[in-house]
């Protein structure tokens, strides 16, 4: 997936310290998406557990990047 990504949305593993916490998060996201995908609706995840696993995905994103919770956020939600 992150191959057919635009570059420039993580940058690049040797020029950004930051790119594997970047990575993870884009990782996170698209799973959240599929999981939203679902062909049959009973499959697919609610939208409390969505909301949950966003703000999951933004805390981790934001302690792993060494910014806190009041940094940058390029994870957005």
């Amino acid at each position: 997936i992150l191959l057919a990504m635009d570059s420039n949305l993580i940058g690049s593993e040797s020029e950004d310290v930051y790119f594997t916490v970047k990575e993870q998060c884009v990782l996170s996201a698209l799973s959240l998406a599929m999981d939203c995908l679902k062909d049959q609706p009973n499959e697919r995840i609610n939208m409390k557990d969505a909301s949950a696993r966003l703000r999951k995905i933004r805390t981790v994103f934001l302690a792993n990047n060494g910014k806190g919770l009041k940094g940058k956020d390029i994870c957005q939600d």
